[in-house]
């Protein structure tokens, strides 16, 4: 394959190779190549190198896996292994934090400047699969860390015992608190370079590394159906030859899309994550999609404008690159901010858009405002760390980016059109956090597609501060509801105790689901017997409401979100009917650009069915229209 060089004549055959091969050289073997950039969108594949551990002694994953946990982000992976505890290596006599029942290894990411592919070879045909990442694994010691800070906490214990006086001693000699002094900072405002510096230092992106939840990975064996099912996919079904008649950057960039040939060019955008969002890849991009990418998936969640524009395509103008940031993003203390559906799922984006909206207020948001969210601490520092910076005296956090003053200055209407908005979806995002941790914010919470600010959707009633609902249910709607709006579109609140319902018992009988799904489906579907008031409180805060027919605003897609919003404002207006040349005219005036009909009428058809030349918001029962 590297013979598709500069020195290979355009138009090229397998026969004319083995004319120009040194003497004695013959080709003995014509192989097709086939190449599959991704399996499916779930899919990402990891080479595991275990530099500690000789080929001979592998560590027999399949036999003693117990646990795999992945940070796709980041690229981290953890592997939990059975111990032996009745083997000749496992010392009995070992001190007891020695005595562990499970080995943990863990990765260091390994370089992938050099582009590596996974090839299946069938009959005449090579199936190549892109690498996402490469990492090792070696045996981790954290426990020892854990056994020695438990042994410096029982020492501290015993300590404070011996010296602790009588109650009544205690009382007799209690002290008032003193005074206690503070200091002030004044922070500078940093450079280019320095804020480059501070991003990727290692303490930033370490920072950045812990904040990001562990996502549990199920283990399979090599010859389990789902391992034979990803093989499936990994033989491609089209007709996706390779040309050897191509240049050497042609041919790399067919191999491994969005990966530039060489090491200078596929440096990662400074600041952002590293694959996809190399530069090769991020300036194959149009500007709305390049932005999209920049602000869902890059490393830094906080961006000032100035920054923005060097990453646009050439040419673009400031009103541009503001057009598309003010449907994609939020500002906060002068800088973009990706909306809070793009980065989380979930209540994560009512907790996140309650703590934005603290930063749009003050720069400095207290421990005591955050402590008010009554969400666990993991929950708030995955959220806060890419947004601000802790003060470890205080417990307050400020926001990490200095206030672009600049930029609020230049474009003074777009600041204040963007204060307004949060100003009125204050009470809004108030109710919606609320909501959240009454409900329990864990990760159990799902996907939930437009529930931050740009979800626009009408200020939901404040559920009750008791529910009668068991906190299994609690956790299970969210994301039970929202799969039945992804799937029914528009629904009544009836519907939707039927869907509920009917998910449980196909999930129950079904052979192939998960014992977690089934379990999660039946404790959604109780939901359906709660007190109405209580039942529509959740839907509520997931779906707009018209006229008591509910469906998402927005699907986490940024084509056709912006024009999906002006046609739900539409059916709010006038949810009698609506013709197509009032819609085309509401699209020109809000966006200034039209759909193609392709999309408008996906949008249309999911919300509305036909009466004569009039959409009609459907009626929501699950019957056609």
């Amino acid at each position: 394959m590297d013979g598709a060089g500069s020195s290979v004549p355009e138009e090229v055959t397998m026969e004319s190779v083995a004319d120009i091969v040194e003497d004695g050289d013959t080709v003995v073997r014509e192989i097709e190549v086939h190449i599959t950039p991704t399996a499916d969108p779930d899919t990402k594949f990891y080479l595991l190198q275990y530099p500690l551990r000789p080929y001979w002694r592998p560590y027999e994953l399949e036999q003693r896996c117990e646990a795999v946990r992945v940070k796709h982000q980041h690229q981290k992976l953890e592997v939990d292994l059975q111990v032996d505890r009745f083997g000749d290596n496992y010392d009995d006599a070992a001190d007891d934090h020695l005595r562990i029942a499970k080995q943990t290894l863990t990765s260091t990411q390994g370089n992938l400047s050099t582009n590596y592919a996974i090839g299946i070879l069938q009959g005449n045909k090579l199936h190549l699969n892109p690498l996402h990442a490469i990492v090792q694994l070696r045996p981790s010691l954290s426990y020892l860390n854990e056994a020695d800070e438990q042994k410096k906490k029982n020492i501290t214990r015993v300590e404070s015992d011996d010296e602790m006086p009588d109650a009544e001693e205690g009382a007799a000699t209690e002290k008032k608190p003193e005074p206690v002094a503070f200091k002030v900072e004044i922070k500078k405002q940093e450079t280019e370079r320095q804020q480059q510096s501070r991003l990727m230092s290692y303490a930033h992106l370490k920072q950045l590394e812990e904040a990001e939840a562990w996502i549990t990975l199920e283990p399979h064996g090599l010859d389990s159906p789902v391992t034979k099912e990803i093989k499936m996919k990994m033989k491609s079904s089209a007709n996706n030859l390779i040309r050897f008649d191509m240049s050497r950057n042609e041919y790399m960039k067919k191999l491994v899309p969005g990966r530039a040939p060489s090491a200078a060019a596929s440096q990662a955008v400074p600041g952002l994550g590293k694959e996809p969002l190399s530069k090769s890849y991020l300036d194959t991009l149009p500007l709305d999609k390049r932005l999209h990418a920049v602000l869902s998936q890059g490393r830094v969640h906080v961006l000032q404008f100035e920054r923005l524009m060097k990453l646009a395509p050439a040419g673009c103008t400031e009103e541009e690159v503001l057009d598309v940031l003010q449907k994609t993003a939020y500002l906060v203390q002068g800088c973009w901010v990706a909306t809070s559906n793009m980065r989380y799922t979930g209540g994560r984006c009512a907790i996140r858009d309650y703590i934005l909206l603290q930063f749009v207020k003050n720069r400095v948001v207290s421990r005591e405002t955050l402590e008010q969210l009554r969400v666990s601490k993991e929950i708030l520092r995955e959220i806060l760390v890419p947004l601000a910076v802790q003060n470890i005296k205080t417990g307050g956090w400020e926001f990490i980016e200095s206030t672009d003053k600049t930029f609020i200055k230049r474009h003074n209407s777009i600041a204040k059109d963007q204060l307004q908005r949060w100003t009125a979806g204050e009470k809004l995002i108030s109710d919606r956090a609320l909501a959240v941790q009454q409900m329990g914010s864990g990760k159990a919470m799902g996907a939930k597609p437009g529930s931050g600010l740009a979800a626009s959707t009408g200020i939901p009633p404040r559920p009750s501060t008791s529910s009668s609902m068991a906190p299994e249910t609690l956790a299970a709607l969210p994301d039970a509801l929202t799969q039945i709006f992804l799937k029914h579109h528009v629904c009544t609140l009836q519907f939707i105790c039927h869907c509920l319902r009917e998910s449980a018992i196909t999930k129950s009988q079904a052979d192939n689901v998960k014992v977690e799904e089934k379990a999660s489906a039946v404790a959604a579907a109780k939901g359906a017997s709660a007190p109405v008031a209580e039942l529509t409180a959740i839907v509520d805060t997931i779906a707009t409401n018209i006229n008591g027919v509910y469906f998402l605003t927005q699907l986490g897609d940024p084509t056709q979100d912006p024009f999906r919003e002006v046609v739900i404002a539409l059916l709010k207006q006038k949810s009698a009917g609506l013709q197509r040349s009032e819609i085309m005219e509401a699209f020109k005036l809000a966006l200034r650009k039209m759909p193609s009909n392709q999309l408008y009428q996906k949008i249309m058809k999911e919300l509305c069915y036909t009466r004569g030349a009039t959409w009609v918001l459907k009626t929501g029962d699950g019957r056609p229209s």
